[in-house]
């Protein structure tokens, strides 16, 4: 039963979430695809798993023993149930849900459509002053009309020669 559900909420509804073009586009590196993997890995194959354990342990225990153990099996079903549960709707999914508004409104300050909220607009400045320090990064906004700045900072137009 419980690999069932798993298989359902992990694979179905937050696979396809996460399957869909627009989610696709922003989402990728943010913990909706952890959320996803979590679900349906250990939802079903974890379950599988302690499935099969719960089974041979059955198997090998004599009857009056398993009278004393079914309650820890029973708490232990629904401990890993309830847990990745919680794991999943208190942590994975609402963290994954912020990281993409917040990979949105980066990717719009990129390319100059909307300024950044003050909180990300010094995070992403040390970020992309780190990274200049490393190399040259092009620009987002000249890339989009077809020129880009080069090494020693002269903006060329593409597939042009560099000057200089």
């Amino acid at each position: 039963m419980a690999v069932g559900f798993w298989n359902f909420t992990g694979a179905g509804v937050f696979g396809f979430l996460i399957n869909m073009p627009i989610v696709s586009y922003f989402e990728a590196g943010t913990n909706l695809t952890p959320n996803h993997g979590h679900a349906a890995m250990m939802g079903v194959f974890g379950m599988l798993g302690v499935a099969l354990m719960v089974f041979v342990l059955r198997e090998t225990v004599q009857d009056s023993r398993w009278a004393r153990l079914e309650k820890y099996v029973r708490c232990g079903f629904w401990g890993l149930n309830i847990g990745l549960a919680m794991m999943i709707l208190f942590s994975l999914f609402p963290s994954g849900v912020l990281q993409v508004r917040d990979e949105r409104a980066i990717w719009r300050w990129l390319n100059g459509d909307k300024p950044l909220p003050p909180e990300f607009q010094t995070l992403c400045q040390q970020i992309v002053a780190a990274a200049q320090a490393v190399g040259p990064i092009p620009d987002h906004a000249s890339a989009r009309k077809g020129t880009h700045t080069t090494a020693n900072n002269s903006t060329t137009r593409n597939n042009e020669p560099e000057s200089g």
